[in-house]
């Protein structure tokens, strides 16, 4: 059974994004020999999708990226983590371990760490962005954004040194949050 995908979106974002995809290909992922196009494609309104994913075989990968990232205010240094996280699957591969298939065996998080490191503030500001709308599938090891997200997120979302200076643990213990 043939599955409707709808057309991607066109990117809202403030920075260049097609170069931004350049950029880490050329700078961490010389080695990757296929096409790979990354777009924000338009969620369902039934389910709960994945915050990213990616879709690879033969000579070409398609990186998907929620639409609810597809907006001015989203920062660059979020979605070159999410793109970096991406292409590193066509790398690092999942494998057994227990018995279970896991996609994100503990070489792709050393792998992240070293080529990401903007990582931990990119889930930081996600963590605050998304706050509502946010969800960890562990079963799935897919962060994933609820349905219904588009009813509510009119506001606009924090900048990057924003969510920094709210992840600092000082600005926490000051009170401020």
């Amino acid at each position: 059974m043939q599955q409707f995908c709808a057309p991607p979106l066109i990117p809202f974002v403030s920075f260049d994004f097609p170069a931004l995809l350049t950029t880490i290909r050329t700078r961490h992922f010389p080695n990757v020999a296929l096409s790979i196009s990354a777009n924000f494609l338009k969620a369902s309104r039934a389910r709960s999708e994945s915050l990213a994913s990616i879709n690879f075989g033969g000579a070409v990968a398609d990186i998907r990226i929620h639409e609810i990232l597809n907006r001015a205010d989203t920062p660059e240094e979020v979605i070159e983590h999410i793109l970096k996280h991406e292409i590193l699957h066509i790398v690092i591969r999942p494998r057994q371990i227990d018995s279970r298939t896991v996609k994100h065996p503990p070489e792709f998080w050393e792998a992240e760490k070293r080529i990401s490191p903007e990582r931990e503030e990119a889930w930081d500001w996600l963590s605050i962005a998304l706050i509502a709308h946010l969800r960890i599938d562990e079963k799935r090891e897919a962060a994933m954004i609820r349905r219904g997200w588009e009813r509510s997120i009119s506001n606009p979302f924090p900048t990057f040194a924003d969510a920094r200076e709210l992840s600092n643990p000082d600005t926490v213990k000051s009170g401020y949050i």
